[in-house]
């Protein structure tokens, strides 16, 4: 008996000594909380006031990282817009706001006076550069700019839109005659510049392929193609020539353009208010029930 006791003290003050020499195990690490990225919303709430005060540089990171969060047609419409309002005043994507507004105006039913005046500016921030004009891109967004000015021009019966302004009807009439007149005088300047320019590659063209038959042997056959290249030269200066002052009727024409004027001083809309400068009433016809 006493030796079973000795047997069970010995064991007991064994383990107690392993742990009092084992340190407890350390308790697991809390988890981290998780880390949450700003919403659209939020960023935009960051870019506002960064707009309206023309720090657009500080804007444009929180503004791009709001656009790109969800597809166009899923934002609001303060984000689209003031997110085309950067990119005009930035002047590095003004064809971006061109699509974007296209897009935007292209789905609504009922008119948008703000979306349309950015659309016009965008227009003509990018049109700066002319072969923008001749892009796909830039045609449609300008024929949308027009289907729009209609929905707009609903709500204010008597008046038309001229740009950023508002007309009544008898000068809306003149100055738009004016602009048929400028614009008509500028195409045709453009179709005869392009047909100028084709003669000139053309009469150069024949100076070429005269220049490679070589000097011939017969004095008949060197004197023929002397007469035929000399006539082919002068033919290609006159037709550079008539090529120059084609040119020059091309930019006369541009400078007297008269095309309506769009500000480009405008203000940023408050999330707050995502429906300042919009016309709420349907200008549309209802779609007939099925």
């Amino acid at each position: 008996m006493k030796l079973v006791l000795a047997v069970v003290t010995s064991t007991v003050a064994f383990v107690a000594a392993v742990c009092v020499a084992s340190p407890a195990p350390a308790p697991a690490p809390a988890p981290a909380p998780p880390a949450t990225r700003p919403s659209p919303e939020q960023l935009h709430a960051i870019a506002f006031p960064l707009l309206r005060d023309k720090q657009y540089p500080k804007a444009a990171g929180p503004l791009e990282q709001a656009y790109k969060a969800r597809p166009l047609a899923e934002q609001p419409r303060p984000l689209v817009l003031n997110h085309a309002l950067l990119d005009i005043a930035m002047k590095t994507n003004a064809m971006r706001a061109v699509k974007d507004l296209r897009d935007y105006l292209g789905a609504r039913e009922t008119g948008d006076e703000r979306a349309v005046d950015l659309l016009g500016t965008a227009l003509f921030v990018a049109g700066r550069e002319e072969r923008m004009q001749e892009t796909e891109l830039y045609t449609a967004a300008e024929k949308q700019l027009e289907q729009s000015i209609k929905l707009v021009e609903k709500s204010r019966p008597g008046e038309r839109k001229w740009g950023s302004e508002w007309k009544p009807e008898t000068e809306f009439a003149e100055l738009h005659a004016k602009r048929t007149a400028t614009n008509k005088s500028f195409r045709e300047a453009k179709q005869a510049l392009r047909k100028a320019l084709n003669e000139a590659q053309e009469a150069a063209a024949k100076v070429d392929r005269l220049e490679d038959k070589g000097a011939g042997i017969k004095k008949r056959v060197v004197a023929k193609r002397t007469a035929a290249l000399e006539a082919a030269l002068r033919e290609s200066a006159e037709a550079e020539k008539r090529y120059a002052q084609q040119k020059t009727v091309v930019e006369a024409a541009r400078k007297n353009l008269f095309e309506p004027t769009w500000s480009t001083d405008l203000a940023p809309i408050d999330p707050a208010t995502p429906n300042a400068g919009r016309v709420t009433a349907s200008t549309r016809p209802a779609k007939p029930s099925t």
